[in-house]
């Protein structure tokens, strides 16, 4: 269990460092976030579906930029 956990906080990382400007800051606050946190999974999938939400808008805008643009 302990492992599927720090398996799925790497996977969350990855994903925030390759969507991040600033990997390296955001990468501390997690690691911050893990040392004083007992309920990190709720905060991780917290961020990641920030993500995703933020990349879904993206997405959309892009979408109807092209459709203007045809």
């Amino acid at each position: 269990m302990v492992a599927g956990l720090f398996r799925a906080i790497l996977l969350c990382l990855q994903e925030l460092s390759a969507h991040s400007q600033s990997p390296n800051v955001v990468t501390s606050k997690v690691a911050v976030q893990i040392q004083r946190r007992p309920a990190v999974s709720l905060w991780l999938l917290t961020v990641r579906r920030r993500n995703d939400e933020m990349e879904a808008a993206r997405r959309r805008t892009l979408s109807k930029a092209r459709l203007a643009l045809s």
